[in-house]
């Protein structure tokens, strides 16, 4: 209930403040704009709310199957088709990226930790810093992840592979 809330408020307030400064420039009429911002701003913050929730529990399901699990996370995959949202599983000997059925091609990445040859934080657009680059001898994939994430995911992919 928690991140509900939490998604709630964060998501609801950034996207009807935006929303509502759109609408009264456009319209210009503040009290509009106001009134627009607030109304959007409780129905985006609902909407992801609840999808985030979905998910959640979604990923919670999933982790019960994955054998050895060491750590996961909700996350995208990037790759030249476009980008996939998922979920990333770290294991004893393997990170698995599963992507989800909304996907136009939904997939899945089994990388053998003892393959892997580096993981780098990578930023979006040179300045964000949400992103996993993972590569192999043969690959390079990226991930996206949420930014609170980053060096815990880095950090425990190396630890796993020292520990193999």
């Amino acid at each position: 209930m928690k991140n509900f809330i939490k998604t709630f408020f964060l998501t609801g307030f950034f996207f009807g403040l935006g929303m509502g400064v759109l609408h009264g420039l456009l319209r210009a009429d503040i009290s509009d704009g106001i009134f627009r911002g607030i109304i959007l701003g409780i129905a985006f913050g609902l909407s992801m709310a609840i999808s985030e929730s979905f998910l959640s529990r979604k990923l919670k399901k999933m982790e019960q199957t994955i054998p050895n699990l060491i750590f996961s996370a909700g996350a995208s995959h990037f790759a030249k088709g476009g980008t996939a949202g998922g979920w990333l599983f770290l294991t004893t000997t393997q990170l698995i990226f599963k992507s989800h059925k909304f996907n136009f091609n939904p997939h899945e990445l089994i990388f053998e930790l003892k393959d892997i040859t580096s993981v780098q934080p990578s930023l979006t657009l040179g300045i964000i810093p949400n992103r996993l680059l993972i590569l192999t001898a043969t690959n390079k994939d990226r991930f996206g992840i949420g930014m609170y994430e980053m060096k815990n995911w880095v950090d425990k992919i190396m630890k796993a592979k020292a520990d193999l």
